[in-house]
C-alpha cells in the first residue's frame, strides 16, 4: 500500500494539460475519429464546438495509454486517489455498467454472498452472472453523510474454524 505524507497539487488537470499541448502541437491526425478535428465534419464541429473537436483525439504516446498508465493517465489517477484518500484509484472509460462490473468481478468470486439492494442496477446483476457470486438482497439503505445510496458486500476468507470472520467493504 502507498502512504502519502503529502498532499498533491489537486489545481492540477493533468490530462488536460497534455491535450492541450498536443492540440498546441498541431499534429494532422491519420486515424480515428474521422472529423480530424472537425474539419472532415463541419455539422458536428458546430454542435459541439472547435474546443471539444480539437481534443478529441485517439490515445497516442503523449496521451498515455489507459490499459499501461505510465505518464498523464497516471498522474491522473495519483491526483485522484489522493482526493479521496484511497491508496489507489483508475479511471474507467466505458461508462457506469463496465466500472461497476469491474468493482463486483474484482471484489467477488463464485460463491461468494454479497449483500445489494433490491433496486440494484441490472449491471451488477450481469456481473454476478459473470463471476458466480450470490446475491443476498436488502431493502436499500440511504446514509444523510453523503446524501446518497450505500450498498455493502461481504465475502468468507478463509480461516482455521467455521467462525471466520467476515469482512465488509461499502461503496
Amino acid at each position: 500500500m502507498i502512504i502519502r505524507r503529502t498532499r498533491l497539487d489537486q489545481s492540477r488537470a493533468p490530462i488536460y494539460e497534455a491535450l492541450e499541448h498536443f492540440r498546441r502541437m498541431r499534429v494532422v491526425p491519420f486515424d480515428v475519429p474521422g472529423h480530424k478535428r472537425g474539419r472532415g465534419n463541419p455539422e458536428l464541429t458546430r454542435f459541439l464546438g472547435q474546443q471539444c473537436v480539437d481534443v478529441d483525439v485517439n490515445s497516442m504516446k503523449p496521451l498515455d495509454n489507459l490499459c499501461h498508465p505510465v505518464s498523464v493517465i497516471r498522474d491522473a489517477e495519483d491526483l485522484a486517489a489522493d482526493a479521496f484518500g484511497a491508496a489507489h484509484a483508475f479511471l474507467m472509460v466505458g461508462g457506469t455498467t463496465s466500472s461497476v462490473q469491474s468493482m463486483v468481478l474484482t471484489a467477488c468470486k463464485r460463491g461468494d454472498e454479497i449483500i445489494l439492494p433490491r433496486n440494484v442496477h441490472k449491471s451488477v446483476i450481469n456481473a454476478l452472472v459473470l463471476c458466480g457470486a450470490v446475491p443476498v438482497y436488502v431493502n436499500p439503505g440511504w446514509t444523510s453523510i453523503w446524501a446518497s445510496p450505500w450498498v455493502c458486500a461481504w465475502r468468507r476468507w478463509p480461516g482455521p474454524s467455521t467462525n471466520t470472520p467476515r469482512r465488509w467493504r461499502c461503496w
